[in-house]
């Protein structure tokens, strides 16, 4: 019996030795793992041109626990700033003590503290003396997943103004994630004639992709005053998620009041989105800006791959646009969208003038309005909404301009925009084939928007009374079309039809739009009779006034009167 349990105690000894031994080789080894990780962070070179570099590491290492010192600096490798052999200026110096004993919760644990270090350490320790540190305590997971609380104590110095509440937060870094979560009871300054009072303020972030930025940023505020004004239940949300080959993003702006001066917003909310943005090319752009400091430095090929991205990505179609902005005060209340969208291309090349979309609304309601203002809002384009509402819509799609559902107008500022997207395509061919480009794309869509929108109300096109018969000289050799108008069917071809607009016209048509020689007569009796080229007034022509006088006679561009 003796015997037997002298061999059970031996065994059970045996395995607490095993084990024992075991541990601290575990111990041992996550020591040096660790130290080795502290090694690498002196010299980390970054992928996107910034990382965060330790400087003057002092480790002291040990079998159970280790401890150091060192400097922490971010490093901005794409800056000219820093000269080579440079030390980095410092942002801390931080002091840790590490246990290496590896335990069920994870392979090591560790507590930190932070100071201010480098030129700018003086002036804060100025603002918030001497004794303030961050600090914290956390732990590296089986997975090697880094977590961490961070602690700031009460600061309140008289001479400066500084009132800060104790706060804490929290970090954890994995693989590809990161989240960050900051919670700040009241933060107040007072200086140089301006004084900042902040009321509970949070921070959340949580991206489970940091290097392509996917995940959730919140940041919160109960209340914010300043001297200029003040506000109350703001929060700003920015979201990037995939949806399967698809990314979309969306940030959000809202506040239950707002004031300056004598002046209040009450529940106020601005949205803005960017959905069905290609993930494969959103991929390699970013890639390519990050290892080229932002697109700074790249090869031929780096080049030719963010050309191709680009490419892609457009032609893949996407959506952008505020999808709403409201707010109300004691005079009265609006609400508003705006919608812009690039269709999918049929034959994945990118093209403005086939797939751009845009729709939006606006509608008001003013207290107080005179008529003489409501009247220069309906001229404008609005229309009655309740007694004291007003609403204006538009639509713009495959070449039609559609104001509160009304039948297509506006056509001359439609022919200008559509040549400045048409314009606008051949500088963005240019620029993904070659890169070089004669023309400037810059300002291009601004100045086709401006010049689009109407100087003075576009008066209602009255139905037609009389139709002015100045001759067509179309081309003889071209067969009539055939049968009723088909914009599929009519082309190389001359032909004659009126518009749903009550407009009528009369000369060559190809792929279903005026080219050639033609007349144009407008409801309200205008005329035009010259030569067209895929719908627009381009080479020579003459426009008549309704009572039969000339009005512009001489040489026309895509739609643009250039002169006699």
């Amino acid at each position: 019996m003796r015997t037997s349990t002298s061999r059970s105690g031996l065994i059970a000894a045996g395995t607490a030795a095993v084990l024992l031994l075991g541990w601290l080789g575990a111990a041992a080894w996550t020591g040096k793992r660790a130290q080795a990780a502290l090694q690498a962070l002196t010299s980390t070179t970054s992928t996107d041109g910034a990382s965060v570099r330790l400087t003057k590491l002092s480790h002291e290492p040990g079998w159970l626990s280790s401890r150091g010192k060192a400097e922490i600096a971010l490093i901005d490798e794409c800056s000219d700033d820093l000269a080579a052999g440079d030390d980095p200026q410092p942002l801390a110096t931080i002091e840790y003590n590490i246990s290496h004993g590896p335990l069920p919760s994870g392979l090591s644990r560790f507590a930190w503290s932070a100071v201010p270090a480098g030129d700018a350490a003086q002036e804060l320790r100025a603002l918030i003396g001497s004794d303030a540190k961050l600090t914290g305590q956390g732990r590296v997971s089986l997975s090697g997943q880094i977590s961490s609380d961070v602690s700031i104590p009460e600061l309140s110095r008289r001479r400066t103004g500084l009132k800060l509440a104790p706060s804490r937060g929290s970090f954890e870094v994995g693989t590809t994630t990161f989240k960050f979560e900051w919670n700040l009871e009241r933060f107040g300054i007072r200086s140089g004639g301006e004084a900042i009072d902040l009321r509970g303020v949070s921070v959340h972030i949580d991206l489970t992709d940091r290097h392509l930025g996917t995940g959730t940023y919140t940041v919160s505020m109960d209340k914010a005053s300043l001297s200029s004004g003040s506000a109350e239940g703001m929060v700003v949300r920015a979201q990037t998620l995939e949806r399967g080959d698809r990314l979309d993003s969306s940030a959000s702006y809202t506040a239950k009041k707002l004031s300056w001066g004598e002046q209040e917003l009450r529940n106020l909310a601005f949205d803005l989105s960017v959905t069905g943005v290609d993930l494969q090319s959103a991929e390699r752009l970013n890639t390519l800006f990050r290892s080229s400091c932002g697109f700074r430095n790249m090869t031929n090929d780096e080049q030719k791959s963010a050309k191709q991205a680009v490419s892609q990505l457009l032609a893949r179609g996407l959506s952008a646009g505020i999808s709403k902005f409201a707010a109300a005060s004691e005079d009265g209340s609006f609400d508003g969208r705006l919608s812009i969208e690039m269709a999918p291309s049929n034959n994945s090349v990118p093209s403005l003038e086939k797939q751009l979309r845009a729709d939006g609304e606006l509608a008001m309601v003013i207290k107080g309005m005179t008529p003489d203002q409501r009247q220069a809002l309906l001229d404008m384009g609005f229309e009655p909404l309740r007694e004291t509402g007003l609403r204006a819509q538009f639509r713009f799609k495959d070449g039609r301009l559609t104001l509160n559902d009304a039948a297509p107008t506006h056509r001359a500022e439609v022919a200008t925009l559509m040549a400045g997207l048409r314009e606008a395509d051949q500088a963005l061919a240019e620029a993904l084939s070659s890169g070089k480009s004669t023309k400037t794309s810059k300002g291009i869509l601004s100045d086709a928007l401006t010049s689009a929108l109407p100087t003075k109300p576009t008066p209602p096109v009255p139905m037609p009374s009389q139709v002015h018969a100045h001759p067509t000289q179309a081309t003889p050799a071209s067969p009539r079309c055939y049968g009723d108008y088909d914009p599929q069917t009519w082309t190389d071809c001359v032909g004659s039809r009126i518009t749903p607009a009550g407009d009528q016209y009369s000369g060559g048509y190809l792929n279903g739009k005026a080219h050639g020689r033609g007349a144009y007569t407008f409801a309200d009796g205008r005329k035009y009779v010259g030569h067209y080229d895929q719908g627009f007034r381009h080479g020579t022509g003459t426009e008549f006034r309704p009572d039969g006088s000339v009005a512009s006679q001489g040489r026309w561009a895509q739609g643009q009167f250039v002169g006699p």
